[in-house]
């Protein structure tokens, strides 16, 4: 087995060596590693408790000596899970405390925060961390020809993604995008308002969430949404958004 691959799954340089020579030979003593390896007793014994907590080793005692075995290396697969969670875990954490992170560093650089996120994957991703914000929204949807007719199935996701939340957001649609009014209708967590598609012949989806503001577009394949953190920028966009709905036609009945 490659040291290196080991090493990739999370192991020390040194617990790889050591697993690596027990694969090749199987039950030793500890002697016997110190003898074929350059690792004195006291970092002998940090690297097998290492492999030990990984449960990469079996330590067996017979008479008054240890016999250190390999564990059978589907164990590796146990430890990969290991890391992935721990991943996923430091993600997490990294996500709440990014919102004072780029407040902090706004507050330094006077520089917004932006990302970029190419294809459909990638911008469902965006849209996640919009809603992770949990603050209603505020959007200028495209004027229908963004997305082709067949993909209504994704406009009726993104809406329940939406009403899942809780909140009650706004949405301005030009009178030309018939199936997303369609199914907002049929949502209660989406205060809905149109205007004429000649006014506001958005080809976009804006969306704006207390210091973010979001632009997606879709051609064919080619789905891209720019994601821009600034309280300057995203209050801009909301007073926009607030003109425009003093203007626009509600869509609830009288």
């Amino acid at each position: 087995m490659n040291s290196k691959l080991l090493v990739q799954m999370g192991l020390t340089e040194k617990q790889a060596e050591v697993y690596e020579f027990l694969l090749n030979t199987g039950s030793v003593r500890l002697p016997e590693l110190l003898k074929a390896l350059p690792y004195k007793r006291g970092d002998m014994y940090n690297i097998l408790e290492g492999l030990a907590l990984h449960g990469l080793i079996e330590v067996e005692t017979v008479g008054k000596r240890k016999m250190y075995s390999p564990a059978h290396p589907a164990k590796l697969g146990e430890v990969i899970d290991s890391q992935e969670a721990a991943l996923k875990q430091t993600r997490e954490q990294l996500m709440n405390s990014l919102p004072q992170l780029a407040s902090t560093f706004r507050m330094l650089s006077n520089k917004p925060g932006i990302r970029v996120f190419e294809g459909e994957d990638a911008s469902w991703k965006a849209m996640e961390l919009l809603f992770e914000i949990g603050k209603p929204i505020y959007s200028f949807e495209d004027k229908g020809n963004m997305k082709p007719a067949s993909d209504s199935s994704q406009t009726a996701k993104y809406l329940r993604m939406r009403k899942r939340r809780g909140v009650v957001d706004k949405m301005i649609v030009p009178d030309s995008n018939a199936d997303l009014i369609a199914e907002e209708k049929k949502n209660a967590s989406i205060e809905l308002r149109t205007v004429p598609s000649d006014q506001l012949p958005f080809e976009i989806d804006v969306q704006i969430c207390e210091d973010v503001v979001q632009m997606a577009t879709a051609e064919g394949e080619d789905t891209i949404t720019i994601h821009i953190e600034h309280p300057v920028i995203a209050k801009s966009f909301r007073a926009i958004f607030e003109y425009v709905w003093g203007k626009a036609k509600s869509t609830k009945a009288a």
